[in-house]
């Protein structure tokens, strides 16, 4: 197969390609050819864990658009798992990774299937499980292993060799996400003390803590089946794909989803959209969403249209009765904001839901939060504030100088503005010259839309859903235990907890917080 790399390919990756905000990670060498290997052992690989891992990676690394060109299979030829994989299944395990990844990347990564006597030399090594083949020859190494909530991020030799035993994906897919992060790092490079690589890291989505040693990591048992509440799913995009992902292939798990988004999908989304496929491009985000969803036993009831107009274009007939009765008093019992701009989570807020479950990302970090009205803690609006700034020359150029080149000169043509001048002024900025105006044509094109990268938005999702189904079990209280805020950074992976109390000044503190008690003291 012949490697493209063309303009398209940069277009694909130019989230990720462009400089990050900052400024940690190093340029590209635009004629290097990178090659990434995913292997596995026979054991781990019969796993749902093991098969969890090695789809999510395919998923993940198939989207790394000109950062990996070939893709180096080694797994051992067994069935696949129901429930594994959520598009791209073939007649066996190696068939259904290729088939992923040739859905995702087209002929913009090549695709090998090796075994013990052709194994060539590659950049990074991912391995899933603890690997005992070392004849293997790579620059760069990292094994993953997951069970249930719990993952293993490391070092080869410090990888547990007990069998995962639960099919819950939350981990898995958390761990695919940090070994996709890790081998990213490795082939763009981190600037000196600007991040690092993991040598060992024990971590639980359950209590999202890091721990010492395998053993210590917590054992919640497994209930299932388990029911989710009636939920609000506001933004389809890819943290809401991530979210569904890992709820759609986590046995036992079931729910009903209402789906908000008016959005579909373009090029650009798949580097992140861990659903959309190449011939998903156009397709409306909302319906995407929501047949994966159905296809794996849950309720699902798309929208194509952004909230607030969804909550005032009633009634909704094709809801269940019990959820029509509760939206036309304007009761929302459960939310989960997966939107990207600040005005669309206003707007959920205003609507003062009983509560509310948030993922976001921002450059290489993720946060997954808890709004609950009854706490101290901020809500959704307090933790987004609005940006009233006019866009200004410096701001737009700063946002156009960070698009990759060849992305900057094909937008430039689009918009009929002077190549030459715009690179010039990007160059020497100054006031009055010809390029300033010519910079001013990408005022309206969102030419800066935020850096962004697939392992990241699928962390952020992972999580939000893993926090979905514990506060399913559990209850709203027990994710305000620590704070209010979970929160990693793929540069320097270790799970944290942040506080975040109630802004004064915000709407939440006066006139909000008597509409939530109105609505919800009933």
């Amino acid at each position: 197969m012949t490697i493209m790399t063309n303009l398209d390919s940069h277009k694909y990756g130019d989230r990720h390609l462009r400089s990050d905000l900052g400024g940690r990670l190093n340029s590209l060498d635009p004629t290097s050819i990178r090659r990434v290997r995913l292997a596995a052992t026979d054991v781990i690989s019969k796993t749902f864990a093991g098969q969890h891992i090695l789809w999510m990676l395919s998923n993940l690394l198939a989207r790394q658009y000109a950062v990996i060109h070939e893709i180096h299979i080694s797994v051992p030829s067994i069935p696949v798992m129901p429930s594994i994989a959520l598009f791209g299944e073939g007649v066996d395990l190696p068939t259904t990774l290729r088939n992923t990844i040739q859905s995702i990347a087209g002929s913009y990564v090549s695709i090998h299937t090796d075994d013990e006597q052709s194994c060539p030399a590659v950049d990074a090594e991912v391995l899933v499980g603890r690997e005992n083949t070392t004849n293997r020859e790579c620059r760069f190494q990292v094994s993953v292993w997951a069970n249930g909530w719990n993952i293993y991020v490391g070092r080869k030799e410090k990888t547990p060799t007990a069998l995962p035993d639960s099919p819950l994906s939350f981990g898995p897919y958390f761990g695919a996400c940090i070994a996709a992060g890790e081998v990213f790092k490795f082939l763009r490079g981190l600037k000196e003390g600007r991040g690092k690589h993991i040598d060992s890291l024990f971590m639980s989505l359950w209590d999202f803590k890091e721990y010492e040693r395998l053993e210590y990591l917590p054992q919640p048992k497994s209930v299932t089946p388990i029911a989710l509440p009636p939920c609000y799913l506001i933004g389809a995009g890819a943290v809401g794909q991530a979210a569904a992902a890992a709820l759609a292939t986590s046995d036992g798990v079931r729910g009903t989803f209402i789906v908000i988004d008016n959005d579909t999908v373009d090029d650009t989304n798949l580097n992140r959209y861990p659903l959309a496929t190449l011939k998903d491009v156009g397709a409306a985000k909302s319906i995407l969403l929501s047949d994966h969803l159905r296809a794996k036993g849950f309720e699902a009831y798309p929208s194509q249209t952004t909230w607030p107009e969804y909550a005032y274009q009633l009634s909704h007939s094709m809801l269940p009765s019990h959820l029509q009765d509760r939206e036309a008093q304007y009761r929302y019992d459960l939310v989960l904001s997966c939107v990207d701009k600040n005005e669309a989570r206003h707007a959920i807020q205003k609507f003062w839901p009983k509560y509310i479950l948030g993922g976001s990302t921002k450059d290489m970090g993720i946060a997954v939060a808890a709004y609950d009205m009854l706490s101290e803690y901020e809500c959704l609006m307090c933790n987004n504030p609005l940006n009233l700034d006019n866009a200004t020359i410096e701001r737009v150029a700063e946002e156009v100088k960070r698009l990759s080149p060849e992305l900057r000169r094909s937008l430039a043509a689009k918009l009929g503005a002077d190549v030459t001048a715009v690179e010039n002024y990007l160059a020497h900025p100054r006031c009055g010259h010809l390029g300033e105006q010519e910079i001013m044509k990408f005022r309206d094109t969102n030419p800066g839309a935020e850096w962004s990268v697939g392992f990241v938005s699928v962390g952020a999702g992972t999580l939000l859903a893993a926090q979905l189904v514990r506060y399913a079990l559990l209850g709203q209280k027990t994710l305000l235990e620590n704070g209010n805020t979970m929160r990693l950074s793929f540069l320097n992976p270790s799970p944290r907890f942040s506080k975040h109390l109630r802004k004064e000044g915000c709407e939440c503190s006066t006139g909000g917080r008597n509409s939530y008690t109105s609505a919800w003291s009933k």
